[in-house]
């Protein structure tokens, strides 16, 4: 009788131990689709795809207007999808670490801002492995790695704030001095500052300068600039990268009283950003479809699950507004909506 009873008792712990490792399997690999965008499914309507993505969240104005586009798409195309935006000291890690767990809950794909990291390239391996397509935006990785990578073209860019640049200096009277470029994203913004030169050659200095993000964009940018506007007296120009270095950067120029003398071209259209353009306190500002390639992002591996083309590289557009086009930019937005 004692055999029987520990024999039971045995086998009811080997049971328990199983359950137990079950569940902590799945509360790590399952996917909360919590987003508000999918209250409309059920067990009677359920999603067609369900998919992760996951982004530096640093720049706040990114983070919604990606999400926007994302949630256009995910309507028309009946997604589930969650949405994971990091900022702050361990980003990075953040980032690598939900890339996996969406890898581990096998989602029907993944759209992330890569790493130049060879923990991201191993993850990335893995996601091949399980057939997980993967769409990137913004940071290039090898072709054959990913299914398609999304980005502005930044020489494009570089190119067209150095035409306007140099016309709106020289319409000044400052024939030379320094344009300062921050540098907070990846090896793109290499092509941004090659082409930037080319059109400021022979006449002004570019100068690529590092933009750390610790703690408060905001904070940082303006201590940054304090910091260059004493390392290079004869600054004419300061070109940013996105809408909260943008206004670190007003900030610490208006504390400084060297805003009529310092051109800013800053980042995004930030209300804050676009009012400043409209007043003439800064020159201008380099406004990406964000939302736009926040839709492609979901369009891509919707097109890609149902056999259709989907190309290897896509560029989104990209407006230089100033003065002299903000109000016809602002009228077409409104009529758009």
């Amino acid at each position: 009788m004692r055999k029987i009873v520990s024999n039971f008792m045995i086998g009811l712990f080997v049971i328990v131990l199983i359950i137990t490792a079950i569940l902590i399997v799945s509360n790590y690999t399952k996917i909360k689709f919590d987003d508000s965008s999918n209250e409309r499914f059920s067990i009677l309507n359920p999603p067609d795809y369900r998919v992760m993505v996951i982004v530096d969240g640093s720049d706040p104005s990114y983070v919604e207007t990606l999400k926007n586009g994302i949630e256009r798409s995910a309507v028309e195309y009946n997604i589930a999808y969650e949405y994971w935006p990091f900022s702050g000291d361990s980003k990075n890690e953040d980032i690598l670490d939900q890339f996996d767990i969406g890898i581990r809950s096998k989602v029907d794909g993944i759209v992330i801002q890569a790493l130049e990291d060879e923990k991201f390239n191993k993850i990335l391996a893995k996601a091949n492995e399980k057939s997980i397509p993967v769409v990137t935006i913004e940071t290039k990785i090898p072709q054959a790695e990913r299914l398609s990578f999304i980005s502005f073209n930044r020489y494009q860019i570089g190119t067209q704030i150095g035409i306007i640049l140099k016309d709106r200096l020289q319409s000044l009277n400052f024939d030379s001095g320094t344009v300062i470029m921050f540098d907070s994203i990846d090896e793109s913004i290499k092509d941004q500052a090659v082409a930037l030169n080319d059109e400021l050659n022979r006449h002004y200095q570019v100068k690529v300068e590092a933009m750390e993000y610790e703690g408060e964009n905001i904070l940082n940018a303006e201590g940054v600039t304090k910091t260059l506007l004493d390392k290079y007296p004869d600054i004419v120009s300061i070109i940013c990268n996105n809408s909260e270095e943008s206004l670190g950067v007003i900030q610490a120029l208006k504390d400084a009283n060297e805003l009529e003398k310092i051109q800013v071209i800053a980042f995004g259209e930030n209300a804050e950003i676009l009012d400043y353009i409209k007043r003439k306190v800064i020159y201008a500002t380099v406004v990406p479809d964000i939302e736009d390639m926040g839709y492609n992002v979901i369009k891509n591996l919707i097109d890609y699950k149902n056999g259709d083309f989907v190309s290897s590289y896509q560029n989104i557009h990209v407006d230089i507004l100033s003065k002299e086009n903000i109000m016809d930019y602002l009228e077409g937005k409104t009529n758009e909506n």
